[in-house]
């Protein structure tokens, strides 16, 4: 674990973990936290062009972030 001193916060940095993957596209991720320690990963499953569709898939995790899984 690595932290760095910024003017207004510390950031604490831990080895990366991989939240999911899947073949073709994958990308685009957002992350939103959902109180406590759940955080949700939105994730496109689509080609960065003009659709009017954009499939996407969640993750979640309990754990801050520790572990993930697909969700339904």
């Amino acid at each position: 674990m690595t932290e760095y001193d910024l003017v207004n916060c510390v950031v604490t940095l831990e080895a990366p973990v991989e939240v999911g993957r899947a073949p073709g596209y994958h990308w685009f991720s957002a992350l939103h936290p959902f109180g406590g320690t759940r955080l949700v990963c939105e994730v496109v499953l689509a080609a960065d062009k003009a659709q009017g569709q954009w499939p996407a898939t969640l993750y979640l995790s309990d754990e801050n972030g520790a572990s993930w899984r697909r969700g339904p």
